[in-house]
């Protein structure tokens, strides 16, 4: 690491250590073990994985910084609010997609219509 690096980075980890910031908890960490956070700047902060935290804005204490994360301690006292109107998705769906009934889809064979206009023709009914 470069000497100059090196000392942005040590000025970090102690500038960052004992602040309270806002957090918006956004995912699984890649280990499973945290949820990842995102403060105001972006930055990665690391929270404990409790499922009402999903989605949610919390505060949190930095108690270690390390090159690109933090670990953060919820505020005991602190509220816990949603970002948005919507609530998080849950793992595996997908968003802006409409949701569609599929029980009662039947192929219609038509033989003057290409796979693509019944395709577009079901979507229409």
């Amino acid at each position: 690491m470069h000497p100059k690096a090196l000392k942005c980075f040590l000025r970090r980890q102690h500038t960052e250590i004992g602040q309270r910031q806002r957090v918006l908890v956004t995912e699984e960490s890649f280990d499973s073990q945290y949820y990842v956070a995102h403060n105001k700047f972006y930055e990665q902060v690391l929270v404990p994985k409790k499922p009402e935290f999903k989605g949610k804005m919390i505060e949190v204490d930095i108690y270690e910084a390390g090159k690109h994360y933090m670990k953060g301690r919820p505020v005991e006292d602190a509220q816990v609010f949603t970002a948005s109107i919507a609530q998080p998705l849950q793992k595996g769906q997908v968003s802006g997609l409409p949701q569609m009934d599929m029980t009662d889809w039947r192929p219609r064979v038509q033989t003057s219509h290409s796979v693509c206009s019944l395709f577009y023709i079901r979507m229409r009914v």
